[in-house]
C-alpha cells in the first residue's frame, strides 16, 4: 500500500510539475511586448539618438523595452523609445501625434 502511495504521489507531482511549466511559458508569451514601427515614430518626427559612452548604453539598456515612455528634461516634456540592441533612443517631443 505505501509503494502505490508513492507512486500516485509521484506522477501527481509531475502533473503538477508539467502544468506550472505550461502556465509559466504561457504567461511569458502573453507578456511579450509588441513592437513599435521605428519608421513610424521617424514619420513623427522622432529623432534617433545614439548612445556612445558606457554610461549612455547602460542607461538605454535599462529602459524598459519595447515601451515609449515619458521623460522631462530642462523643464520640458520628451518621449522616448529604446533599442538596446543597437544602442540608440528614439526621442520625440509629442505624444498626441503618434495617435495612440
Amino acid at each position: 500500500m505505501k509503494c502505490c502511495l508513492n507512486s500516485r504521489r509521484a506522477k501527481l507531482l509531475k502533473v503538477l510539475e508539467a502544468l506550472a511549466v505550461t502556465v509559466f511559458v504561457a504567461g511569458a508569451a502573453a507578456a511579450a511586448t509588441p513592437r513599435i514601427d521605428e519608421s513610424r515614430l521617424l514619420d513623427l518626427g522622432f529623432k534617433v539618438l545614439v548612445a556612445t559612452t558606457k554610461v549612455q548604453q547602460d542607461w538605454v539598456r535599462g529602459l524598459p523595452p519595447g515601451q515609449i515612455r515619458p521623460m522631462r528634461r530642462t523643464g520640458r516634456k520628451f518621449f522616448i523609445y529604446p533599442e538596446a540592441s543597437r544602442n540608440q533612443i528614439f526621442l520625440g517631443a509629442r505624444w498626441a501625434d503618434l495617435g495612440w
